[in-house]
């Protein structure tokens, strides 16, 4: 039987990957960590070193644009803004240079839009993969404060920006838009597939890491919102209490989610950010975000440990916060494959 696709689970990571720290030194801020959006290390008394790795394989039309896009998302989370990368494009032995000239046109749009200088990497084509993965490796500097997922604390509000699953509709929208167009029309198709131009949070983010109450950051990316929620709690060693009414999303997004049969809460939301803050600093923070034009609303609160991780859902009942097994497009393109179409 084989491993379903998607990253490993929280406890498969702790038990699996986290041991493994190789060297000490004392210079690495922060390492290694459920829920770690980057690296920290101190270079001297004032400078920091942000290093981030990302693959890039959900999405085929723009591999290029989001390889650029998500890592720099998670060096700014940190609190650094993203500068010089590195890209490593694995490619099929069905596609050709002209794939890889089309990848790299769109990494060098977005590179110049956020302004990171793209400084090397490697290519090459096998042949045990049926579609291009990228990897990024990203790295930034800052002599400011760094935040990361692990420094919630009790009686902070959970923030949450732009709204759930945008890089889904992204996705959905230019992967499956054949199915997309068919069902909602040819406007509707091009405003989804917009939704690509959201997933950068790169702005927001730098300008929340300079709010002083601002206590912790994560941007969600596989497994959504509910599996952001459930590292930032690992990380921060905390517990939750979120309410699903205030858990909000596009409307081109909650459309699309019904009609392929998905939980928007599940789905990849790159484009998204969980902050944590505390109650006397929230209204800074979210006139902060209005002033950027990104929407930002109070979704939860962190509370002790002990109290659980827990969600109020839209009929009012308190359960679980439920953690989903697998990225929610995963499962859909599973299906999709074997049934041969939708």
């Amino acid at each position: 039987m084989r491993r379903p696709v998607g990253k490993l689970s929280i406890e498969e990571l702790k038990d699996y990957v986290l041991p493994f720290k190789g060297a000490y030194d004392p210079r690495v801020i922060l390492g290694q960590m459920v829920g770690g959006d980057a690296a920290v290390i101190r270079l001297d008394d004032e400078r920091k070193l942000i290093l981030k790795a990302d693959p890039i394989t959900g999405a085929v039309e723009n591999l290029g644009w989001l390889a650029v896009a998500v890592p720099s998302n998670d060096v700014a989370v940190v609190g650094g803004k993203p500068l010089w990368l590195l890209a490593v494009l694995i490619m099929p032995t069905s596609m050709d240079v002209e794939d890889v000239e089309r990848i790299m046109r769109r990494m060098d749009e977005a590179a110049k839009e956020f302004g990171v200088a793209l400084v090397g990497g490697h290519t090459e084509f096998i042949s045990s993969i049926d579609h291009p993965i990228v990897c990024s490796f990203i790295a930034a500097t800052t002599s400011g404060r760094t935040l990361s997922a692990s420094g919630a604390k009790p009686r902070d509000l959970i923030v949450l920006t732009k709204g759930a699953a945008i890089e889904a509709t992204s996705i959905l929208a230019s992967d499956l838009k054949d199915e997309v167009e068919k069902a909602f029309g040819k406007r509707f198709l091009a405003k989804a597939r917009r939704f690509i131009e959201k997933v950068c949070v790169v702005r927001e983010a730098l300008e929340a890491a300079k709010i002083e109450g601002v206590t912790a950051m994560h941007d969600p990316t596989e497994g959504g919102i509910l599996t952001a929620l459930h590292e930032l709690a690992e990380a921060s060693k905390v517990g939750l209490l979120i309410h699903e009414n205030k858990i909000f999303m596009a409307e081109e997004t909650e459309k699309l989610c019904q009609h392929f049969g998905i939980n928007p809460l599940g789905a990849l939301s790159s484009g998204a950010l969980l902050i944590t803050v505390r109650k006397d600093s929230v209204d800074i923070l979210l006139d902060s975000m209005r002033r950027l034009g990104v929407r930002a609303e109070v979704i939860g609160e962190v509370k002790d440990k002990s109290f659980g991780r827990k969600i109020v859902l839209k009929s009012g009942e308190m359960v679980d916060l439920p953690l989903p097994e697998r990225e929610e497009l995963w499962k859909l393109f599973d299906k999709i494959t074997k049934r041969g179409s939708l």
